[in-house]
């Protein structure tokens, strides 16, 4: 994904959000890739959506988390019976 002003390339790589800066004058390079400290929140494509953006300043960027489980959605429980 571009930054607003078209001067940075946004990409997931694995679970990190990278960028890189990218300039055309006087010849196309780009700079050392950046990781964004969002690890671990940049979630896999689904089906082209993906759950992160920069704000239109290019200044910070932005990522929809799911709602909060409950206690028993996050451990759940398991019954052993023995005969």
């Amino acid at each position: 994904m571009w930054s607003p002003d078209g001067k940075e390339l946004f990409y997931r790589s694995g679970i990190k959000l990278t960028s890189v800066r990218i300039t055309t004058q006087p010849s196309f390079a780009f700079s050392n890739p950046v990781a964004l400290p969002i690890e671990g929140f940049v979630q896999p494509d689904a089906g082209g959506a993906r759950n992160y953006d920069i704000t239109p300043d290019g200044k910070q960027s932005i990522v929809v988390l799911p709602a909060e489980q409950t206690q028993s959605d996050r451990f759940g429980s398991s019954e052993i019976l023995n005969r």
